[in-house]
């Protein structure tokens, strides 16, 4: 179920950053709901340039299915780090059993999750996905509960009105769709554009605005972890938010570390050059999510606000996901490490990453 992505390590950090040996470095797993990919580069790059290194850390990459089976590895300590979807957290607490977890950094801070159909299909808008069917990247995965909310918004009910699939990602989702297996997908932009650059024409539905703005996935520790090791915590966000930053200052060298990482995936040369250039193209789209400030929010990596909690909680209450119309979502997460995580110079990043 899940898979180990191997992490080269810089022994030399740049630019003045503080060097520390490897055998002090913490290793910490951090966990994703899906297979870490390019568009997830950032991380790569941080750990080449030595950002998480500064911090005494050595990250472990882990993927697992879906964001209902990650966050349970971190409540029960297997898993230091996990970045998930809120959703399943917000379902837990209205249940009235909530996960000793609790979210510390917001990385995509709109949502990424959207609802495509063929070009050519007569679907234009959400309610006219009654009567047809829906592939979903899984039953697991953490957006599931708002895109029901969603889904009902429009007056389409879950696995009533619209019968929904697991059709899992890259080609054989794709082939779903252009066969008519499904007439329509609910995954993340990304892969999306992926798809639209192989060639598959679609055509992306309106969604509403609330649902446009609701934040995505974000890092989530133990509440243990938090208490007990907030130097670990706050470290591992300051490196987290260096890497973005570097990430968006030089995308080419950005998505090259990814294939150093991985070298076991790296594409054949004669397609390489084409490979960087689709990644740098998504990832300058993620970009457009992890770099979203809006005009009300405080412009600080990894931060959260009251009302953007309680936009996601609303929506929920109003798709019938979750019954507790008191549901107070403040124990959810913590931004008390903000401030730390924001904590250094970002030219100075941003030319350690232009550096060659």
């Amino acid at each position: 179920m899940k898979h180990t992505v191997r992490i080269v390590l810089a022994a030399v950090l740049l630019c003045g950053f503080r060097t520390v040996a490897a055998q002090e470095l913490k290793k910490v797993t951090v966990g994703a709901p899906s297979p870490w990919s390019p568009i997830s580069a950032a991380v790569s790059f941080g750990v080449q340039l030595g950002f998480f290194a500064a911090e005494g850390i050595q990250p472990e990459l882990l993927t697992f299915q879906g964001s209902s089976v990650l966050v349970p590895q971190v409540a029960n300590k297997s898993v230091t780090f996990a970045l998930v979807n809120p959703d399943v957290l917000v379902v837990a607490l209205d249940k009235k059993e909530p996960y000793p977890v609790k979210f510390f950094y917001n990385a995509y801070r709109g949502n990424v999750f959207e609802f495509v159909v063929k070009e050519e299909s007569a679907i234009t808008r959400l309610e006219d996905l009654k009567g047809q069917k829906l592939g979903v990247g899984a039953m697991t995965w953490g957006n599931i509960p708002l895109s029901k909310a969603v889904l009902a918004r429009a007056g389409v009910r879950w696995q009533r009105d619209v019968e929904v699939l697991p059709v899992g990602m890259g080609p054989t989702a794709w082939q779903r769709l252009q066969s008519g297996q499904v007439a329509a997908l609910n995954l993340f932009m990304q892969e999306h554009e992926l798809m639209a650059l192989s060639g598959v024409k679609l055509r992306r539905l309106p969604t509403p605005d609330a649902y446009q703005r609701n934040f995505g996935a974000g890092f989530i520790a133990h509440v243990d972890t938090i208490r007990d090791d907030p130097k670990l915590v706050s470290g591992f966000g300051r490196a987290r938010a260096k890497s973005e930053v570097a990430c968006m200052a030089n995308v080419e060298r950005c998505v090259r570390a990814w294939l150093v990482a991985n070298p076991a995936l790296r594409p054949p040369p004669a397609e390489e050059a084409a490979w960087i250039e689709r990644y740098v193209h998504l990832m300058k789209m993620n970009f457009t999510i992890t770099n979203k400030f809006w005009p009300d929010e405080p412009k600080l990596w990894g931060s959260y606000t009251p009302a953007s909690w309680r936009a996601v909680v609303a929506m929920m209450q109003e798709g019938g996901q979750i019954g507790d119309p008191n549901l107070n979502p403040d124990q959810l997460y913590t931004d008390a490490f903000v401030q730390e995580i924001n904590r250094f110079d970002r030219v100075a990043v941003e030319n350690v990453a232009r550096a060659r």
